[in-house]
């Protein structure tokens, strides 16, 4: 059985839905989980919000990443809440539909 690219497509994006309800499913019961990475993600969006440009949670400067991560956060911390459990699902279902 031949499947057209329309339902290719549909069959991607129903997974990519999928795993993105998975990654927030996870994430509302257990938060989201920190590393290392993702604290000097969070610490770097956080001040940048705060006008104290990108800098990490202990003074220096966030040079060890590109900062495409953090800026994202931060544009969407502006409308007043952490956004990183939501960020990471829709990243993660867009990576799910692309691969």
């Amino acid at each position: 059985m031949k499947l057209s690219k329309h339902r290719i497509t549909l069959l991607l994006a129903a997974l990519s839905a999928l795993g993105t309800f998975l990654v927030l499913i996870r994430g509302s019961t257990y938060g989201v989980g920190v590393t290392p990475d993702s604290v000097a993600y969070i610490s770097a969006a956080r001040n940048l919000l705060a006008g104290n440009g990108f800098i990490q949670w202990n003074g220096s400067s966030y040079t060890h990443s590109p900062p495409l991560f953090p800026l994202l956060l931060a544009l969407t911390g502006i409308f007043g809440h952490d956004t990183a459990g939501y960020v990471n699902a829709f990243l993660c279902g867009l990576a799910i539909f692309l691969s």
